[in-house]
């Protein structure tokens, strides 16, 4: 009996450990409408900044880190030419595509946001691409406009493939409608609404395109011209700011959460249209990672080998009116704390001698999990209504 009660409380301890470790460390990945990922939000914002103790004793680099040396722009003539190679090795050629245009469907019906209450209509917008790939975005018009357009990136999206649909981000896109902004809403290739093709690769047969890192095994395919297949992250949001015109807006700002982010970083680094961007939970330099290199996209060699973290920050930031910030979710897990103290110097002094621009970073503290904060919002449309001119 007394075996079986030692076995018991031992049972016991052992499962609530466990469940501890599970809320306090592993990001959600159930529905993120459910009552237990509800639940489970609020118990991480509660523990982990008790658990968590992050500070700057906790990130000191044990080996050597020079960001200044990475960092290869040094005026507005590299800029531009850095800009035009990866141009180059993404769409085949050093300007943009901006005569491409999507198939619109206007004022699109989707019953999951009848709720809304400032929306007038929503356009569809579908871009094909090739083997059947395609990205689908919604573009969100509110009654009354301020002029300004938000392109919200959903990423990956909680819960895996199949659960990235930008509905996940429902109240965010709500947030940015309440407050007059135009609303285009999209996800990576693969997610949510998007296509998960078969494709056929020589000499493999046909492949079932379900995770981003069988886009490996794309690129220079039957005697075509090469391209990278970096192109299906980036040419639908190309092709969607080829369709509104984005001349007709006071700014156009990109805000992209985890894959959104690491989109939002690399995307405003070549795209001057972008006025202002907010990766959340983005990428970083590969070198202060600590082991974790992220999913495929985050560690392609061919593209960072020429294209880095650092140079892509001083891309994005550069430019008449321009600015990014990233914003960081301390007390998450994946990209948690004050890592960026490393680099976020060197890259505003880099910014700065160039010319225009600005790259700041936002600290959140507010909550511990993997997603845009009501803080972060709330800094956001502050900082797109400030005169930075």
């Amino acid at each position: 009996m007394k075996l079986f009660r030692n076995l018991l409380k031992y049972s016991f301890i052992f499962t609530l450990g466990f469940l501890s470790y599970y809320t306090i460390y592993i990001r959600e990945q159930e529905p993120i409408f459910s009552i237990q990922a509800n639940l489970r939000r609020s118990v991480r914002n509660y523990l982990r900044p008790k658990f968590m103790k992050i500070d700057s004793e906790s990130y000191v680099l044990k080996y050597p880190y020079n960001p200044e040396k990475l960092i290869t722009i040094n005026n507005t003539l590299e800029l531009d030419l850095k800009r035009a190679k990866m141009l180059e090795m993404v769409y085949g050629q050093e300007t943009l595509p901006t005569k491409k245009l999507p198939f619109v469907k206007k004022k699109f019906i989707d019953n999951r946001y009848k709720d809304f209450q400032d929306i007038a209509y929503i356009n569809k917008y579908t871009h094909d691409m090739k083997h059947g790939l395609n990205s689908i975005a919604y573009h969100f018009i509110p009654y009354e406009r301020n002029n300004k357009l938000i392109i919200y990136h959903q990423g990956h999206g909680l819960g895996g493939l199949d659960g990235g649909d930008f509905i996940i981000s429902k109240s965010k896109i709500e947030f940015f409608l309440k407050k007059g902004y135009e609303v285009i809403a999209m996800a990576m290739p693969l997610i949510g609404m998007n296509s998960q093709p078969l494709i056929y690769i020589d000499n493999l047969g046909y492949i079932k395109f379900n995770t981003h890192k069988k886009f490996s095994l794309l690129g220079k395919e039957n005697g075509q011209p090469e391209y990278h297949p970096f192109i299906y992250f980036f040419e639908p949001i190309t092709v969607f700011l080829n369709q509104v015109n984005h001349e007709k807006y006071e700014s156009v700002t990109m805000v992209g959460i985890s894959g959104g982010g690491w989109t939002t970083t690399l995307y405003a680094a070549f795209d001057p249209r972008i006025t202002y961007s907010f990766p959340v939970s983005d990428g970083k330099p590969m070198t202060l990672n600590s082991g974790y290199l992220g999913h495929w996209e985050d560690r392609e060699h061919i593209f960072f080998s020429k294209f880095n973290y650092h140079d892509l920050y001083v891309m994005g930031s550069s430019g008449e009116g321009r600015a990014k910030i990233q914003i960081v979710n301390y007390f998450e897990p994946l990209h948690p704390g004050d890592i960026y103290k490393y680099y976020k110097k060197p890259i505003q002094d880099r910014v700065k001698k160039i010319g225009l621009g600005l790259f700041d970073v936002f600290e959140d503290r507010s909550h511990a999990t993997h997603e845009v904060s009501d803080k972060a919002l709330e800094y956001i449309h502050s900082f797109i209504n400030q005169d930075l001119k």
